[in-house]
């Protein structure tokens, strides 16, 4: 018993496979055409001996047999009389009276769906009248009570529906942990359902093919197909066939939009590599400066490891046969220990390691003592010629050790001021590591999924010439990288902002801590093996408002001149658009006149939330992970004196809003500012009436209105003190007034 209850799950997969195997005596055309396809086969495979050997020996190819079936197939047998149908077919279509009947069926058709339609109308009206009775009056109950049939339900659904599901995905998964049980089952139905005869058959062809090139044969196979497959079009229902051609039209429509995606990504990765070191990103509030920021430095983190990848693989060609493994190992080791953490120290290690070793012996003698990762230098040789220059081993492990730390770094290469997140995922088995670079099919529950954030930027790293912080540990730490600062004029400021600041003062400001510089340097500590693995991105809502002398320093600014409206690749969405507008416009007008009147559950809207949350769900996937929108880039050089080139970019939604940052990434300022305050939206005073009285207008604390007040208070006081003089004044005779004398 304790066996039994222990393999239960073992015994019901023997059941289900004796099963199976009983079921066979309902598949008889399978038996019966085993043995003439491998019949077929046999021949086929003579056929194709003597055309290889050139033997003068005549086999009869059976494959061009016509097979014996029950089923009726409406296609001929020859291709002649097919070609000759076809015509035949076309002649009778565009005929007068076959479109009349065409019309005259269709007419039927739509007269049977109207007239379902009026005897559906007084159901459909008696149903929402029923509905508004039920569920459309007002309720006193608890909030959240829920109904005794809903109560009786999910009792229904915990006690049987979900033990028996769980159930069933421990079997599947117990099952699809046995390999073996899948294959037998799999091979069972194959032969049952002709698809193993039909594979067997098409070897048969190949061979026959291969020594015959008779075009016209094609036709005789694919009809014999076609026979073969009837036994299993037949026995499948209709409504699983149905299902299985949405199924089959969904993958491959998916496929495709993928394959766009990645489409748009090289299009953008071919706009990033026209940018050079030092890129502005300009445009007005909510067009997506911050945005276009993060998705091309998230497609340039990828270009990093990919091209130190390359340039891996480029060392390792011109020593082909050094072992590099060792070499790794020892540099892992080094990196590990923080022998190694930069660049400039990976130059160090591998000098210091050479320098070691030749301190005592020739360079001739130390590499001879096979102490040298055991290279054999005599046979391979010590220097490679490219055509341009000689390049010595050493020169060589220097330039890989460096792209190798660049390759193999788990951390983000992106420094910033705001966080930005990315996904890496390492595949490492302890030998050569590699990343998975992909975008757009990522699986958030793969096994190796690790997200990673940008790294803190500390604004002391890009100054070469005074820091806030004296003897600041970070401030060279800056070395190669992405870096991106948001908002870079409020950082750095115009010319306006600094028309008091000193470039002599004793304090650190815009003008004396040598970040215009870095941005001249930068490249010079990144660079290896000529390529330079660094980048400068900012953004601002113009480029003004970054000093001249830094904003000319930019090699690109670009401004984004237009985004377009939400699109998506996915083929015929727009059907789902459509489906999803009606249900989601009729369930959300249902559903807030249902919480309206009541705020109680009941079983009608549980059962509706739950059907109309699984198409909800779909549709919100397929919507964000193939939807995109395209922005149309103007750029020029960092002077605004040149040519305005004009540029499409691709912003898609699962590469860039999968939590990839915060639009708003200085909320915490505001947010704290908020806590300290005790007072809210409601606690603020109102205007009285719809005209704003004296008192109202003081209370905004604007310069303009305080302007005002003051300007109107000095001509109040100005008018007081002429009134005074006036009738302080002697009286002296008015010229108007009549003289005699005159």
């Amino acid at each position: 018993m304790n066996f039994i209850k222990k393999n239960y799950r073992l015994i019901l997969c023997i059941l289900i496979t004796i099963l199976f195997l009983l079921l066979g005596f309902n598949f008889k055309y399978s038996f019966k055409r085993l043995p003439e396809v491998l019949f077929d086969l046999w021949n086929s495979l003579l056929c194709f001996v003597v055309f290889i050997l050139d033997l003068d020996v005549e086999v009869n190819a059976t494959i061009l047999n016509p097979n014996d079936s029950i089923y009726y197939i409406f296609l001929p047998e020859e291709i002649d009389l097919f070609f000759y149908k076809i015509g035949l077919a076309f002649r009778i279509m565009v005929d007068f009276e076959t479109i009349s009947i065409f019309f005259e069926i269709l007419l039927n058709r739509l007269t049977i769906i109207l007239k379902m339609i009026i005897i559906l109308l007084p159901f459909i009206f008696l149903f929402k009248f029923i509905l508004g009775k039920l569920y459309f009056r007002v309720n006193d109950k608890v909030a959240n009570e829920e109904s005794s049939v809903l109560i009786i339900y999910k009792k229904f659904l915990k006690r049987v529906i979900y033990p028996i599901k769980n159930w069933f995905k421990s079997f599947f998964s117990f099952v699809s942990e046995r390999k073996y049980i899948v294959i037998v089952w799999a091979l069972i139905w194959a032969f049952y359902l002709n698809i193993l005869n039909v594979f067997i058959q098409f070897l048969a062809f190949y061979f026959y093919f291969c020594s015959s090139f008779k075009l016209k044969t094609l036709y005789i196979i694919f009809y014999k197909t076609l026979v073969d497959l009837l036994p299993m079009i037949m026995f499948i229902p209709s409504f699983v066939w149905l299902i299985l051609a949405f199924v089959i039209f969904h993958l491959i429509r998916k496929s495709r939009g993928y394959r766009i995606l990645d489409h748009f990504e090289n299009r953008n990765k071919g706009f990033i590599n026209s940018l050079g070191q030092i890129t502005m990103t300009t445009g007005e509030p909510g067009k997506g400066k911050t945005s276009l920021d993060v998705d091309m430095v998230i497609s340039l983190q990828t270009m990093f490891r990919n091209k130190a990848y390359e340039m891996i693989l480029e060392n390792d060609m011109m020593f082909p046969k050094f072992p590099f493994s060792k070499f790794e190992e020892e540099l892992k080791r080094a990196i590990d220990y923080h022998q190694v953490y930069n660049l400039a120290t990976c130059r160090v290690w591998v000098r210091k390691k050479v320098h070691r070793a030749l301190k005592n012996v020739s360079e001739e003698e130390y590499l001879n003592s096979s102490k040298f990762f055991d290279y054999d230098y005599e046979t391979y040789g010590l220097i490679y010629d490219n055509g341009l220059k000689n390049i010595h081993l050493f020169q060589m492990l220097e330039s890989y050790a460096q792209h190798y730390l660049i390759y193999i770094t788990e951390s983000s290469l992106i420094i910033a001021n705001f966080s930005i997140r990315t996904d890496n995922v390492k595949q490492d088995l302890g030998n050569f590591p590699l990343w998975y670079s992909e975008l757009f099919r990522i699986d958030p529950n793969y096994s190796d999924y690790n997200s990673k954030h940008a790294h803190i930027l500390d604004f002391d790293m890009l100054r070469l010439g005074k820091k806030i912080v004296e003897n600041n540990e970070k401030a060279d730490a800056l070395e190669f990288g992405i870096i991106v600062v948001s908002e870079i004029g409020k950082e750095r400021g115009n010319q306006f902002d600094l028309a008091g600041v000193k470039k002599v003062a004793l304090e650190t400001n815009q003008k004396n801590d040598g970040f215009n510089d870095w941005m001249k340097m930068a490249r010079h500590s990144a660079t290896v093996d000529n390529y330079p693995y660094i980048k400068f991105f900012s953004d601002d809502q113009r480029a003004e408002s970054f000093a001249a002398d830094g904003r000319q320093l930019n090699e690109k600014v670009i401004y984004i001149a237009e985004k377009d409206e939400y699109k998506n690749t996915l083929m015929l969405f727009h059907f789902e658009e459509i489906i999803f507008g009606l249900t989601s416009n009729s369930f959300n007008a249902f559903y807030s006149k249902y919480r309206f009147y009541r705020k109680d559950d009941s079983f009608f809207m549980f059962l509706l939330k739950s059907l109309y949350s699984k198409y909800y769900d779909y549709f919100i996937r397929l919507h964000n992970i193939f939807g995109f929108n395209r922005l149309t880039l103007e750029h020029e050089r960092g002077t605004l004196k040149g040519d305005v080139s004009v540029d499409k970019y691709y912003l898609m939604h699962k590469k860039i809003y999968s939590n990839r940052y915060a639009t708003d990434c200085f909320a915490d300022f505001f947010r704290e500012k908020a806590l300290n305050c005790k007072l809210g939206i409601n606690d603020l005073q109102e205007y009285e009436s719809e005209r704003a009285t004296l008192e109202e207008f003081g209370i905004q604390n604007s310069y303009f209105i305080n302007k005002l007040i003051a300007n109107n208070m000095l001509g109040a006081i100005d008018k007081k003190e002429n009134n005074e003089e006036v009738e302080q004044e002697p009286n002296t005779p008015d010229i108007f007034e009549t003289n005699d004398d005159f």
